[in-house]
């Protein structure tokens, strides 16, 4: 085992580019830290890391390493998991990922309705960018992520697979003129001010483009990074915005956002579950998975059937 300590001290150090980082993270002294590199460096007969004053850099000898040295501890790890399986012994653990808004509003309750049938599985959620995302899912940090970033090209890395799509509702302050109102037409919509998230987020970039593709133009009154600040602006009675409906449904309930019907306003967007391609997948995992696709399945025949 202190071969993968050795591996695990190297990748650590170059994925920081410090000895100490390293060190700090393994909760070790940098002189024990250095020792472990030295004896790799022996080991292969190369350099691995180049010295720039304080930080270190992978020689072409280290990157090398670097690539193998993730596939050893990731190859390490899903024996444990096999192992642990087979002799059912420590705690079922799922590791998922999701974004800004498939994370905290899909997730999180898919999360909930499994948990419900999997009480016993302990399940680790964490947030980030797409690219973050991929990063987590390559280094084993998480098993599997949902995800509205469609995939860029055929990566050989991961897989990819539909979940459904989201539909974006137009909301507004029960105060608010237009709550009052039974229909509302999409011109007359657009002459309102909207509270929307920054530029260059998704959601704000469709329905730019949806209302521009009909030659309407919104004036935007307020713009924030955080969804929960536009749904307070609105809540509020600031203006009026268009938000992903899994993220209003406990604002509705509660009666602090009220969803306007514009018969015309048809805004949605697909979800992707992105897992690895040649990670073996858990058994907590797998389960998982077929859980998704069940509910993804429920979900077209639902739409289907409305339509």
């Amino acid at each position: 085992m202190d071969d993968f300590f050795k591996l695990q001290a190297f990748l650590l150090a170059a994925k920081h580019g410090s000895f100490s980082s390293a060190a700090h993270d393994l909760h070790i002294t940098q002189p024990a830290l250095s020792f472990q590199i030295k004896t790799l460096e022996n080991l292969f007969a190369t350099k691995l890391f180049l010295r720039k004053g304080r930080s270190v850099e992978p020689t072409e000898a280290g990157r090398i390493l670097e690539l193998y040295a993730k596939k050893i501890l990731m190859l390490v790890q899903e024996s444990k998991e096999a192992i642990s399986e087979v002799s059912k012994q420590g705690p079922k653990r799922l590791s998922v990922g999701g974004g800004s808004t498939s994370g905290p509003y899909v997730l999180a309750t898919l999360i909930g309705a499994y948990k419900q049938f999997h009480p016993e599985i302990e399940v680790f959620m964490k947030i980030g960018t797409f690219e973050q995302l991929l990063e987590m899912l390559a280094q084993g940090e998480i098993d599997l992520f949902l995800s509205r970033q469609p995939p860029l090209s055929l990566d050989i890395g991961y897989m990819c697979e539909p979940y459904g799509e989201m539909s974006m509702r137009a909301v507004a302050s029960p105060t608010h003129s237009l709550s009052r109102r039974r229909h509302v037409t999409l011109n007359r919509l657009a002459q309102e001010s909207f509270i929307l998230q920054r530029k260059g987020s998704i959601g704000r970039s469709l329905i730019n483009s949806f209302f521009t593709s009909r030659n309407l133009f919104i004036k935007v009154c307020m713009e924030f990074e955080s969804l929960e600040a536009v749904k307070a602006a609105v809540r509020e009675n600031f203006g009026i915005s268009i938000l992903n409906e899994p993220s209003i449904i406990s604002e509705v309930s509660t009666r602090g956002l009220k969803i306007l019907r514009v018969p015309e306003l048809k805004i949605s967007y697909p979800l992707f579950i992105f897992y690895g391609r040649n990670k073996r997948l858990s058994l907590a995992a797998r389960n998982f998975l077929t859980f998704l696709r069940l509910k993804s399945s429920v979900q077209k025949a639902t739409v289907k059937h409305e339509r």
